[in-house]
């Protein structure tokens, strides 16, 4: 590969991460901790864009401590956030009532990504996965995550569920 392909083949991957990480602001503003602190600022421009920043830049933030200070690739960093957004997703939708408190749905999460991320890096290894970060990224992301978005979404939901 040239130095133009491997250019672009670094660019292509920072940008799939960038987009998993600010997912996993999303997930935790939006579905762990349901908008808060956002949804204290009341004028909606306000918040849309404070909304905007926060998750964009914390993306950004936790790419550069992550990445750089801690030395993950993006391969591994992709496969953390995509085990933590299912992690949060299971943790604010399907448990969205059975916990109460920030501070307790957060530590289910955390908790959550690191058992995921080592089954399914067990997985990837029993499967003899070549690439295993990617693998473990797809099966969050793809498989656990859209689950639990269609089992709320449709299982929950009138006729089948309370509404």
């Amino acid at each position: 590969m040239t130095n133009g392909g491997r250019a672009w083949a670094g660019w292509i991957a920072f940008a799939g991460t960038m987009l998993v990480l600010i997912g996993v602001w999303q997930v935790l503003a939006y579905v762990v901790w349901r908008g808060w602190p956002l949804s204290l600022i009341r004028a909606r421009p306000l918040r849309l864009t404070t909304a905007h920043v926060v998750v964009i830049g914390g993306g950004l933030l936790t790419y550069l401590v992550a990445h750089d200070a801690l030395g993950l690739d993006d391969a591994r960093l992709a496969a953390l956030a995509g085990c933590f957004v299912a992690a949060g997703l299971l943790a604010g939708m399907l448990f969205e009532d059975w916990l109460a408190g920030r501070t307790a749905l957060i530590t289910l999460t955390l908790a959550l990504t690191a058992l995921l991320a080592v089954v399914l890096d067990a997985i990837a290894d029993a499967l003899n996965v070549t690439r295993s970060d990617d693998w473990v990224e797809h099966a969050a992301l793809n498989a656990l995550s859209t689950s639990i978005i269609l089992h709320v979404a449709i299982g929950r939901r009138w006729p089948f569920g309370s509404g």
